[in-house]
């Protein structure tokens, strides 16, 4: 019995290499070669590169200030998570206005070729690109649902 050929090792030269393939230029952190980023449609994405994982993440910042305690933004990204396979949605309020982050993750523990590498960071990438404006169009619909019970509420005669 022969032991199956290893796979090679996911590196960030060989995303880099993938992401240029879609005519997408990453960015390198020349303090940690674990990170890379890109601007894709308005939105701040990075490829962060773990021990056993390779994390997609893309950033849309908000004009909602963290201190406000409109819980809307919060509801669609649950809404995005319960409806979504493969990315996770949240809203991040660690700077002055809300951030609200979608994340996808591609298993990379034994390796990958080109192919294999190639498919997943598509599929990853797309994945985080496209829970954006879900996230959006769940916001917009339950703040008409809001404004909706609101004027409900002002035309009912008080008893």
């Amino acid at each position: 019995m022969t032991s199956p050929t290893p796979l090679p090792a996911v590196t960030m030269d060989r995303i880099a290499e993938v992401m240029r393939e879609y005519d997408v230029e990453l960015w390198r952190d020349p303090d940690d070669d674990r990170f890379a980023r890109a601007i894709l449609n308005d939105l701040q994405v990075l490829w962060a590169l773990l021990d056993s994982v390779l994390i997609v993440r893309a950033d849309a910042p908000t004009g909602v200030p963290s201190k406000q305690s409109d819980p809307t933004l919060h509801l669609a990204a649950m809404f995005q998570n319960c409806s979504a396979v493969g990315t996770k949605a949240l809203v991040v309020d660690t700077e002055d206005n809300l951030i609200v982050r979608t994340e996808a993750e591609v298993q990379i523990f034994s390796g990958a070729t080109d192919e294999q590498l190639k498919v997943s960071l598509k599929d990853a990438v797309d994945k985080v690109m496209s829970a954006h404006p879900s996230i959006v169009q769940a916001a917009d619909q339950i703040l008409k649902e809001r404004r909706g019970e609101e004027n409900s509420a002002q035309e009912s005669p008080e008893n």
